[in-house]
Protein backbone atom coordinates (compact mmCIF):
# COMPACT_ATOMS: atom_id res chain seq x y z
CA UNK A 1 0.00 0.00 0.00
CA UNK A 2 2.78 2.38 0.41
CA UNK A 3 4.42 1.86 -2.98
CA UNK A 4 1.12 2.37 -4.34
CA UNK A 5 0.69 5.52 -3.20
CA UNK A 6 3.79 7.14 -3.46
CA UNK A 7 2.82 6.20 -7.64
CA UNK A 8 -0.47 7.83 -6.98
CA UNK A 9 0.46 11.18 -5.48
CA UNK A 10 3.58 12.27 -7.50
CA UNK A 11 0.48 13.77 -9.70
CA UNK A 12 0.18 16.22 -6.90
CA UNK A 13 0.65 20.19 -7.22
CA UNK A 14 4.09 21.71 -5.51
CA UNK A 15 1.60 24.35 -4.56
CA UNK A 16 0.12 22.25 -1.60
CA UNK A 17 3.36 21.86 0.66
CA UNK A 18 2.11 25.64 1.85
CA UNK A 19 -1.40 24.32 2.57
CA UNK A 20 0.37 20.93 3.92
CA UNK A 21 2.68 22.51 6.17
CA UNK A 22 -0.51 25.06 7.86
CA UNK A 23 -2.47 21.94 8.41
CA UNK A 24 0.03 20.00 10.42
CA UNK A 25 0.54 23.32 12.68
CA UNK A 26 -3.20 22.75 12.97
CA UNK A 27 -2.86 19.10 14.22
CA UNK A 28 0.00 19.81 16.15
CA UNK A 29 -2.10 22.56 18.52
CA UNK A 30 -5.47 20.01 18.54
CA UNK A 31 -2.93 17.07 19.35
CA UNK A 32 -1.63 19.48 22.60
CA UNK A 33 -5.15 20.43 23.43
CA UNK A 34 -6.04 16.70 23.86
CA UNK A 35 -3.04 15.78 25.70
CA UNK A 36 -3.70 19.14 28.03
CA UNK A 37 -7.21 17.31 28.20
CA UNK A 38 -6.15 13.93 28.78
CA UNK A 39 -4.07 15.39 32.19
CA UNK A 40 -7.48 16.87 32.81
CA UNK A 41 -9.22 13.77 33.15
CA UNK A 42 -6.39 12.29 35.09
CA UNK A 43 -7.76 14.87 37.81
CA UNK A 44 -11.33 14.72 37.19
CA UNK A 45 -10.69 10.73 38.34
CA UNK A 46 -8.47 11.69 40.86
CA UNK A 47 -11.38 13.80 42.12
CA UNK A 48 -13.90 11.12 41.82
CA UNK A 49 -12.21 8.60 43.57
CA UNK A 50 -12.05 11.67 46.49
CA UNK A 51 -15.41 12.25 46.81
CA UNK A 52 -16.64 8.63 46.61
CA UNK A 53 -14.25 7.85 49.55
CA UNK A 54 -15.47 11.11 51.88
CA UNK A 55 -19.13 10.74 50.53
CA UNK A 56 -21.54 9.13 52.61
CA UNK A 57 -24.54 10.34 52.78
CA UNK A 58 -28.04 9.17 54.29
CA UNK A 59 -30.61 9.47 51.49
CA UNK A 60 -33.71 10.98 53.97
CA UNK A 61 -30.77 13.56 54.63
CA UNK A 62 -29.61 15.06 51.36
CA UNK A 63 -30.70 19.11 50.50
CA UNK A 64 -31.71 20.50 47.73
CA UNK A 65 -27.98 21.92 46.76
CA UNK A 66 -27.10 18.17 46.80
CA UNK A 67 -28.35 18.57 43.22
CA UNK A 68 -25.14 20.29 41.84
CA UNK A 69 -22.83 17.64 42.96
CA UNK A 70 -24.99 14.79 40.96
CA UNK A 71 -24.53 17.15 38.42
CA UNK A 72 -21.16 17.52 38.63
CA UNK A 73 -20.56 13.34 38.70
CA UNK A 74 -22.60 13.14 35.33
CA UNK A 75 -20.16 16.15 33.88
CA UNK A 76 -17.57 13.46 35.08
CA UNK A 77 -18.69 11.08 33.04
CA UNK A 78 -19.18 12.84 30.15
CA UNK A 79 -15.51 13.91 30.49
CA UNK A 80 -14.33 10.14 30.56
CA UNK A 81 -16.54 9.65 27.41
CA UNK A 82 -14.77 12.43 25.52
CA UNK A 83 -11.55 11.27 26.69
CA UNK A 84 -11.83 8.29 24.71
CA UNK A 85 -12.76 9.88 22.18
CA UNK A 86 -9.91 12.31 22.10
CA UNK A 87 -7.43 9.39 21.89
CA UNK A 88 -9.36 8.21 19.01
CA UNK A 89 -9.24 11.67 17.22
CA UNK A 90 -5.34 11.59 18.66
CA UNK A 91 -4.72 8.31 16.30
CA UNK A 92 -6.51 10.01 13.24
CA UNK A 93 -4.07 13.22 13.66
CA UNK A 94 -1.07 11.16 13.92
CA UNK A 95 -2.22 9.02 10.82
CA UNK A 96 -2.60 11.79 8.73
CA UNK A 97 0.43 13.83 9.92
CA UNK A 98 2.48 10.04 8.44
CA UNK A 99 0.41 11.04 5.28
CA UNK A 100 1.49 14.74 5.17
CA UNK A 101 4.71 13.57 5.14
CA UNK A 102 4.71 11.14 2.93
CA UNK A 103 2.75 13.29 0.14
CA UNK A 104 5.41 15.88 1.05
CA UNK A 105 8.25 13.93 -0.32
CA UNK A 106 5.82 12.56 -2.84
CA UNK A 107 5.75 16.36 -4.07
CA UNK A 108 9.67 16.78 -4.46
CA UNK A 109 9.02 13.52 -6.80
CA UNK A 110 6.14 15.07 -8.52
CA UNK A 111 8.97 17.99 -10.44
CA UNK A 112 10.41 15.59 -12.31
CA UNK A 113 7.92 13.10 -13.95
CA UNK A 114 5.85 16.85 -14.73
CA UNK A 115 8.58 17.34 -16.93
CA UNK A 116 8.03 14.02 -19.15
CA UNK A 117 3.97 14.28 -18.86
CA UNK A 118 2.70 18.03 -19.69
CA UNK A 119 1.31 16.57 -23.19
CA UNK A 120 -0.74 13.87 -21.43
CA UNK A 121 -4.32 15.15 -20.48
CA UNK A 122 -4.57 13.00 -17.45
CA UNK A 123 -2.80 15.59 -15.29
CA UNK A 124 -5.88 17.72 -14.75
CA UNK A 125 -7.69 15.14 -13.87
CA UNK A 126 -5.51 13.94 -10.99
CA UNK A 127 -5.28 17.81 -10.10
CA UNK A 128 -8.94 17.76 -9.58
CA UNK A 129 -8.69 14.45 -7.90
CA UNK A 130 -5.96 16.50 -5.92
CA UNK A 131 -8.09 19.44 -5.02
CA UNK A 132 -10.95 17.00 -3.67
CA UNK A 133 -8.70 15.60 -1.31
CA UNK A 134 -7.63 18.67 0.20
CA UNK A 135 -11.44 19.64 0.42
CA UNK A 136 -11.87 16.35 2.94
CA UNK A 137 -8.81 17.00 4.73
CA UNK A 138 -9.69 20.79 5.60
CA UNK A 139 -13.39 19.37 6.13
CA UNK A 140 -11.32 16.57 8.71
CA UNK A 141 -9.14 20.15 10.27
CA UNK A 142 -12.46 22.19 10.87
CA UNK A 143 -14.15 19.26 12.82
CA UNK A 144 -10.70 19.32 14.94
CA UNK A 145 -11.30 23.11 15.65
CA UNK A 146 -14.81 21.59 16.66
CA UNK A 147 -13.34 19.62 18.82
CA UNK A 148 -10.95 22.39 20.26
CA UNK A 149 -14.18 24.23 21.40
CA UNK A 150 -15.32 21.15 23.25
CA UNK A 151 -11.69 20.43 25.64
CA UNK A 152 -12.67 24.44 26.59
CA UNK A 153 -15.65 23.27 27.69
CA UNK A 154 -14.34 20.52 29.10
CA UNK A 155 -12.06 22.71 30.94
CA UNK A 156 -15.11 24.75 32.57
CA UNK A 157 -16.70 21.71 33.65
CA UNK A 158 -13.57 21.20 35.53
CA UNK A 159 -13.18 24.33 37.36
CA UNK A 160 -17.05 23.63 38.32
CA UNK A 161 -15.78 20.37 39.52
CA UNK A 162 -13.70 22.07 42.10
CA UNK A 163 -16.71 24.20 43.18
CA UNK A 164 -18.57 21.39 43.91
CA UNK A 165 -15.81 19.90 45.32
CA UNK A 166 -16.02 22.69 48.02
CA UNK A 167 -19.59 22.68 48.15
CA UNK A 168 -19.55 19.16 48.93
CA UNK A 169 -17.28 19.29 52.03
CA UNK A 170 -19.54 21.72 53.08
CA UNK A 171 -22.39 19.53 53.00
CA UNK A 172 -20.48 17.01 54.43
CA UNK A 173 -20.09 19.06 57.18
CA UNK A 174 -23.38 20.17 57.35
CA UNK A 175 -24.65 16.74 57.15
CA UNK A 176 -22.91 15.20 59.98
CA UNK A 177 -24.05 18.01 62.48
CA UNK A 178 -27.45 17.04 61.24
CA UNK A 179 -26.54 13.69 61.35
CA UNK A 180 -25.33 14.58 65.47
CA UNK A 181 -28.46 16.28 65.56
CA UNK A 182 -30.92 13.47 64.57
CA UNK A 183 -28.90 10.95 67.28
CA UNK A 184 -28.99 13.35 69.94
CA UNK A 185 -33.27 13.57 69.27
CA UNK A 186 -33.52 10.04 69.15
CA UNK A 187 -31.79 9.38 71.83
CA UNK A 188 -34.18 12.37 74.12
CA UNK A 189 -36.41 10.72 72.22
CA UNK A 190 -36.16 6.80 73.87
CA UNK A 191 -35.17 8.72 77.43
CA UNK A 192 -38.86 10.51 77.13
CA UNK A 193 -40.35 7.12 76.01
CA UNK A 194 -38.78 5.23 78.94
CA UNK A 195 -39.35 7.87 81.52
CA UNK A 196 -43.15 8.04 79.95
CA UNK A 197 -43.51 4.49 80.27
CA UNK A 198 -42.23 4.67 83.88
CA UNK A 199 -44.95 7.45 85.12
CA UNK A 200 -47.41 5.84 83.57
CA UNK A 201 -46.73 3.00 85.91
CA UNK A 202 -46.18 5.53 88.68
CA UNK A 203 -49.35 7.18 87.71
CA UNK A 204 -51.16 3.74 87.88
CA UNK A 205 -49.93 2.63 90.83
CA UNK A 206 -50.56 6.34 92.53
CA UNK A 207 -54.21 5.97 91.16
CA UNK A 208 -54.32 2.50 92.80
CA UNK A 209 -52.92 4.30 96.20
CA UNK A 210 -55.25 6.84 95.60
CA UNK A 211 -58.29 4.55 95.71
CA UNK A 212 -57.14 2.34 98.12
CA UNK A 213 -56.61 6.20 100.01
CA UNK A 214 -60.09 6.99 99.18
CA UNK A 215 -61.55 3.59 100.82
CA UNK A 216 -59.27 3.97 103.78
CA UNK A 217 -60.98 7.46 104.31
CA UNK A 218 -64.14 6.46 103.90
CA UNK A 219 -64.01 3.54 106.45
CA UNK A 220 -61.95 6.12 108.39
CA UNK A 221 -65.04 8.52 108.25
CA UNK A 222 -67.47 5.87 108.79
CA UNK A 223 -65.06 5.34 112.52
CA UNK A 224 -65.58 8.86 112.77
CA UNK A 225 -69.03 9.22 112.70
CA UNK A 226 -68.93 6.10 115.22
CA UNK A 227 -66.53 7.00 117.12
CA UNK A 228 -68.32 10.14 117.64
CA UNK A 229 -71.70 8.90 118.40
CA UNK A 230 -69.84 6.26 121.04
CA UNK A 231 -67.47 9.50 122.26
CA UNK A 232 -70.81 11.43 122.66
CA UNK A 233 -72.87 7.91 124.76
CA UNK A 234 -69.45 7.87 126.15
CA UNK A 235 -68.15 11.23 126.67
CA UNK A 236 -68.26 11.14 130.37
CA UNK A 237 -66.90 7.90 130.56
CA UNK A 238 -64.52 8.01 128.50
CA UNK A 239 -62.63 11.55 128.39
CA UNK A 240 -59.35 9.58 128.24
CA UNK A 241 -60.01 7.21 124.87
CA UNK A 242 -61.83 10.64 123.31
CA UNK A 243 -58.48 12.31 124.02
CA UNK A 244 -56.57 9.70 122.32
CA UNK A 245 -58.78 9.50 119.57
CA UNK A 246 -59.03 12.86 118.65
CA UNK A 247 -54.95 12.76 118.63
CA UNK A 248 -55.13 10.05 116.50
CA UNK A 249 -58.25 11.64 114.08
CA UNK A 250 -55.93 14.61 114.19
CA UNK A 251 -52.76 12.73 113.01
CA UNK A 252 -55.48 10.79 110.34
CA UNK A 253 -56.45 14.40 108.91
CA UNK A 254 -52.78 15.47 108.68
CA UNK A 255 -51.93 12.52 106.84
CA UNK A 256 -54.70 12.39 103.93
CA UNK A 257 -54.21 16.37 104.03
CA UNK A 258 -50.49 14.92 102.89
CA UNK A 259 -51.68 12.75 100.95
CA UNK A 260 -54.14 14.90 99.06
CA UNK A 261 -50.88 17.84 98.56
CA UNK A 262 -48.90 14.24 96.91
CA UNK A 263 -51.47 13.52 94.76
CA UNK A 264 -52.36 17.01 93.50
CA UNK A 265 -48.22 17.24 92.99
CA UNK A 266 -48.48 14.14 91.29
CA UNK A 267 -51.55 15.26 88.80
CA UNK A 268 -49.53 18.60 88.14
CA UNK A 269 -46.33 16.57 86.93
CA UNK A 270 -48.74 13.98 85.23
CA UNK A 271 -50.18 16.84 83.47
CA UNK A 272 -46.42 18.43 82.81
CA UNK A 273 -45.62 14.89 81.66
CA UNK A 274 -48.69 14.95 79.00
CA UNK A 275 -47.77 18.09 77.48
CA UNK A 276 -44.11 17.18 77.06
CA UNK A 277 -45.39 14.04 75.47
CA UNK A 278 -47.35 16.22 73.23
CA UNK A 279 -44.73 18.66 72.28
CA UNK A 280 -42.61 15.77 71.16
CA UNK A 281 -45.24 14.03 69.10
CA UNK A 282 -45.13 17.69 67.17
CA UNK A 283 -41.36 17.46 66.85
CA UNK A 284 -41.80 14.00 65.88
CA UNK A 285 -44.64 15.14 63.47
CA UNK A 286 -42.09 17.79 62.28
CA UNK A 287 -39.16 15.63 61.77
CA UNK A 288 -41.43 12.58 59.56
CA UNK A 289 -42.89 15.81 57.70
CA UNK A 290 -39.03 16.87 56.67
CA UNK A 291 -38.09 13.04 56.28
CA UNK A 292 -40.89 13.03 53.64
CA UNK A 293 -39.83 16.26 52.08
CA UNK A 294 -36.39 15.28 51.51
CA UNK A 295 -37.54 11.91 50.01
CA UNK A 296 -39.23 13.77 47.65
CA UNK A 297 -36.25 15.98 46.74
CA UNK A 298 -33.93 12.84 46.46
CA UNK A 299 -36.54 11.21 43.93
CA UNK A 300 -36.58 14.72 41.77
CA UNK A 301 -32.94 14.51 41.90
CA UNK A 302 -33.05 11.45 40.51
CA UNK A 303 -35.31 12.20 37.94
CA UNK A 304 -32.74 14.88 36.71
CA UNK A 305 -29.81 12.81 36.85
CA UNK A 306 -31.65 10.42 34.71
CA UNK A 307 -32.54 13.10 32.41
CA UNK A 308 -28.82 14.07 32.10
CA UNK A 309 -27.66 10.41 31.57
CA UNK A 310 -29.97 9.97 28.54
CA UNK A 311 -28.71 13.49 27.26
CA UNK A 312 -25.10 12.25 27.62
CA UNK A 313 -25.71 9.05 25.79
CA UNK A 314 -27.30 11.22 23.02
CA UNK A 315 -24.26 13.34 22.79
CA UNK A 316 -22.29 10.14 22.81
CA UNK A 317 -24.41 8.85 20.03
CA UNK A 318 -23.95 11.80 17.63
CA UNK A 319 -19.79 11.70 18.03
CA UNK A 320 -20.30 8.28 17.36
CA UNK A 321 -21.77 8.97 14.47
CA UNK A 322 -19.35 11.51 13.47
CA UNK A 323 -16.57 9.01 13.86
CA UNK A 324 -18.70 7.05 11.79
CA UNK A 325 -18.62 9.27 9.00
CA UNK A 326 -14.74 10.50 9.43
CA UNK A 327 -13.74 6.62 8.55
CA UNK A 328 -16.18 6.68 5.74
CA UNK A 329 -14.17 9.18 4.38
CA UNK A 330 -10.71 7.44 5.01
CA UNK A 331 -12.50 4.49 3.56
CA UNK A 332 -13.25 6.71 0.21
CA UNK A 333 -9.53 8.40 0.32
CA UNK A 334 -8.20 4.97 0.45
CA UNK A 335 -10.47 3.64 -2.82
CA UNK A 336 -9.58 7.11 -4.54
CA UNK A 337 -5.63 6.10 -3.93
CA UNK A 338 -6.27 2.79 -5.35
CA UNK A 339 -8.21 4.23 -8.62
CA UNK A 340 -5.06 6.96 -8.72
CA UNK A 341 -2.88 3.44 -8.68
CA UNK A 342 -4.87 1.99 -11.62
CA UNK A 343 -4.45 5.31 -13.89
CA UNK A 344 -0.67 5.93 -12.62
CA UNK A 345 0.33 1.91 -14.31
CA UNK A 346 -2.33 2.96 -16.88
CA UNK A 347 -0.17 6.15 -17.76
CA UNK A 348 2.80 4.42 -17.67
CA UNK A 349 2.00 1.71 -20.51
CA UNK A 350 0.80 4.72 -22.44
CA UNK A 351 4.26 5.96 -22.26
CA UNK A 352 6.08 3.04 -23.26
CA UNK A 353 3.69 2.41 -25.94
CA UNK A 354 4.61 6.39 -27.09
CA UNK A 355 8.45 5.46 -26.81
CA UNK A 356 7.20 2.69 -29.08
CA UNK A 357 5.74 4.89 -31.83
CA UNK A 358 8.64 7.53 -31.78
CA UNK A 359 10.52 5.37 -34.14
CA UNK A 360 7.56 5.19 -36.27
CA UNK A 361 7.00 9.03 -36.46
CA UNK A 362 10.88 9.40 -37.28
CA UNK A 363 10.13 7.04 -40.74
CA UNK A 364 7.01 9.15 -41.29
CA UNK A 365 8.88 12.64 -40.92
CA UNK A 366 11.37 11.49 -43.25
CA UNK A 367 8.28 10.34 -45.85
CA UNK A 368 6.53 13.96 -45.22
CA UNK A 369 9.74 15.71 -46.31
CA UNK A 370 10.10 13.27 -49.37
CA UNK A 371 5.99 14.66 -49.98
CA UNK A 372 6.65 18.26 -49.51
CA UNK A 373 9.39 18.33 -51.67
CA UNK A 374 7.64 16.60 -54.75
CA UNK A 375 4.38 19.17 -53.95
CA UNK A 376 6.86 22.22 -54.35
CA UNK A 377 7.99 20.65 -57.21
CA UNK A 378 4.30 20.66 -58.75
CA UNK A 379 3.09 23.95 -57.08
CA UNK A 380 5.92 25.52 -59.54
CA UNK A 381 4.88 23.67 -62.64
CA UNK A 382 1.57 24.65 -61.95
CA UNK A 383 2.56 28.54 -61.50
CA UNK A 384 4.41 27.94 -65.15
CA UNK A 385 0.96 26.52 -66.39
CA UNK A 386 -1.02 29.36 -65.60
CA UNK A 387 1.24 32.09 -66.65
CA UNK A 388 0.95 30.54 -70.06
CA UNK A 389 -2.95 30.57 -69.83
CA UNK A 390 -3.10 33.83 -69.10
CA UNK A 391 -1.16 34.82 -71.58
CA UNK A 392 -3.27 33.03 -74.22
CA UNK A 393 -5.92 34.85 -73.18
CA UNK A 394 -4.67 37.89 -73.40
CA UNK A 395 -3.92 37.33 -77.37
CA UNK A 396 -7.80 36.10 -77.11
CA UNK A 397 -8.95 39.00 -76.18
CA UNK A 398 -6.96 41.51 -78.24
CA UNK A 399 -8.02 39.15 -81.79
CA UNK A 400 -11.58 38.81 -80.92
CA UNK A 401 -14.95 40.63 -80.02
CA UNK A 402 -14.80 39.64 -76.42
CA UNK A 403 -18.34 39.06 -75.66
CA UNK A 404 -18.68 35.32 -77.90
CA UNK A 405 -15.20 34.72 -76.33
CA UNK A 406 -16.62 34.92 -73.05
CA UNK A 407 -19.94 33.10 -73.63
CA UNK A 408 -18.07 30.58 -75.28
CA UNK A 409 -15.29 29.75 -72.89
CA UNK A 410 -18.12 29.92 -69.72
CA UNK A 411 -20.13 27.45 -71.56
CA UNK A 412 -17.48 25.32 -72.30
CA UNK A 413 -16.36 25.37 -68.43
CA UNK A 414 -19.90 25.16 -67.55
CA UNK A 415 -20.67 21.90 -69.22
CA UNK A 416 -17.21 20.36 -68.34
CA UNK A 417 -18.41 20.96 -64.64
CA UNK A 418 -21.59 19.69 -64.99
CA UNK A 419 -20.04 16.36 -66.61
CA UNK A 420 -17.12 15.95 -65.11
CA UNK A 421 -18.14 12.93 -61.89
CA UNK A 422 -17.37 15.01 -58.09
CA UNK A 423 -14.64 12.44 -57.28
CA UNK A 424 -12.58 13.88 -59.86
CA UNK A 425 -10.03 15.97 -59.19
CA UNK A 426 -10.42 17.51 -62.71
CA UNK A 427 -13.48 19.19 -61.31
CA UNK A 428 -11.46 21.32 -58.71
CA UNK A 429 -9.19 22.59 -61.54
CA UNK A 430 -12.57 23.68 -63.94
CA UNK A 431 -13.57 25.89 -60.79
CA UNK A 432 -9.96 27.46 -60.53
CA UNK A 433 -10.16 28.18 -64.34
CA UNK A 434 -13.56 29.98 -63.84
CA UNK A 435 -12.44 32.01 -60.56
CA UNK A 436 -9.17 33.05 -62.49
CA UNK A 437 -11.17 34.08 -65.96
CA UNK A 438 -14.11 35.84 -63.80
CA UNK A 439 -11.50 37.36 -61.28
CA UNK A 440 -13.52 36.11 -58.33
CA UNK A 441 -12.56 37.66 -54.92
CA UNK A 442 -12.21 35.30 -51.72
CA UNK A 443 -14.99 35.27 -50.70
CA UNK A 444 -16.54 34.00 -53.78
CA UNK A 445 -13.88 31.63 -54.17
CA UNK A 446 -14.91 30.76 -50.35
CA UNK A 447 -18.26 30.02 -51.12
CA UNK A 448 -17.37 27.64 -54.05
CA UNK A 449 -15.17 26.20 -52.02
CA UNK A 450 -11.52 27.03 -53.51
CA UNK A 451 -9.87 28.53 -50.42
CA UNK A 452 -10.01 26.14 -47.19
CA UNK A 453 -7.91 26.17 -44.11
CA UNK A 454 -4.10 26.24 -44.18
CA UNK A 455 -4.15 22.49 -44.18
CA UNK A 456 -6.19 21.92 -47.24
CA UNK A 457 -3.70 24.14 -49.68
CA UNK A 458 -1.18 21.49 -49.78
CA UNK A 459 -3.91 19.15 -51.07
CA UNK A 460 -4.87 22.05 -53.72
CA UNK A 461 -1.53 21.76 -54.86
CA UNK A 462 -1.51 18.42 -55.39
CA UNK A 463 -4.60 18.23 -57.17
CA UNK A 464 -3.35 20.79 -59.76
CA UNK A 465 -0.45 18.47 -60.17
CA UNK A 466 -2.26 15.42 -60.92
CA UNK A 467 -4.56 17.28 -63.46
CA UNK A 468 -1.88 18.86 -65.91
CA UNK A 469 -3.53 17.03 -68.88
CA UNK A 470 -6.47 18.94 -68.69
CA UNK A 471 -4.76 22.18 -68.48
CA UNK A 472 -3.11 20.88 -71.19
CA UNK A 473 -6.17 20.37 -73.14
CA UNK A 474 -7.64 23.35 -72.28
CA UNK A 475 -4.27 25.36 -73.63
CA UNK A 476 -5.00 23.52 -77.08
CA UNK A 477 -8.93 24.21 -76.78
CA UNK A 478 -7.49 27.73 -77.02
CA UNK A 479 -5.15 27.58 -79.50
CA UNK A 480 -7.88 26.23 -81.85
CA UNK A 481 -9.79 29.25 -80.85
CA UNK A 482 -7.38 31.59 -81.58
CA UNK A 483 -6.51 29.98 -85.53
CA UNK A 484 -10.19 29.85 -86.60
CA UNK A 485 -10.43 33.60 -85.83
CA UNK A 486 -7.20 34.35 -87.33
Amino acid sequence: MGKNKKKANKKAKQSDKHNNGSAVNETESTIQMAESNNVDKTNVVEIEAELTDTAVVDEPLIDKKEQDVVTSFSVNNTISSNGEEVKELHDEINTLKKELEEEKMKNKKTDNVKESNNDSPDITTLQKERDHFEEQYNTLLNRLSAMKTIFNNMKEAQLELETTKDQLNEYESQNLKLKNKITSINTENEELKATVVTLNKEFSNMEEENESLNENIKTLEHYKKKIESDIEDASQTNNVELKKMTDRNDKLIIQIEDLTLILDTQKQSISDLTNERDDLKESLDKTQEEQKNQITTIKKLEQELESIDNSSKSNIGAKDQEIKALRVQLDSREETIKELEEKDQILKSKIESLQDNVSENEQLEKKTKDQVLQIGKLKHEAIILNEHLKKALAMLKQSSDSETVDKELISNLLISFVSIPRADPKKFEVLELLSSFLNWDDDKKRQAGLIYSSDNNGNSGQATSKTQSFVALWTEFLERESEKEA
